[in-house]
């Protein structure tokens, strides 16, 4: 109880206390990279604990701290398909008291395509990923005639649900 009214008490504003940089509405596809970024307010980059949350913050996970430099992040996106995602980081200030801030809701969503086709893994058939087998293609001097199939069948495909552009 005691946390809940310091973080209520203390103004956001407040040198020290952390602030994480927004992701509301942000829509990230499951196992890409995002980087988290945070700053204290005073010029000083403090270390705290990165938790995420798939369910509004009923249950939380700790984000891995291999990832990080100074005041980011570079986290995986875990394989969830929620639209009630929250990250929070969580630090003890002056006195051993908890400061918290949590990001507004974000969505992260799992690609639907099934293909080998993506080659750049963004949930999108286009020419990224067109680049990338050409290229494949000419290191197997171009006898390989799967792939470049497989590429005009699903051409243009995407698998973001989130995406109105998407077709599929």
């Amino acid at each position: 109880i005691l946390e809940y009214w310091l973080n209520k008490i203390v103004p956001a504003d407040c040198p020290g206390k952390l602030r994480l940089n927004s992701m509301y509405d942000k829509i990230l596809l499951a196992g890409s990279n995002y980087t988290i970024t945070w700053d204290d307010r005073s010029g000083y980059c403090t270390d705290g604990e990165l938790l995420y949350s798939i369910n509004n913050g009923i249950s939380w996970t700790e984000i891995d701290p291999n990832g990080r430099d100074g005041c980011s992040c570079n986290w995986i996106v875990p394989d969830a398909n929620s639209e009630q995602c929250l990250v929070d980081i969580f630090y003890y200030g002056v006195y051993y008291w908890s400061f918290t801030d949590t990001t507004g809701p974000f969505t992260i969503y799992r690609c639907l395509l099934d293909t080998e086709s993506d080659y750049n893994n963004d949930c999108y058939i286009d020419f990224y990923d067109f680049a990338l087998l050409a290229d494949m293609w000419l290191l197997t001097d171009g006898t390989d005639m799967y792939y470049l199939l497989e590429m005009s069948q699903n051409w243009c495909k995407c698998g973001n649900p989130y995406d109105p552009i998407c077709t599929e």
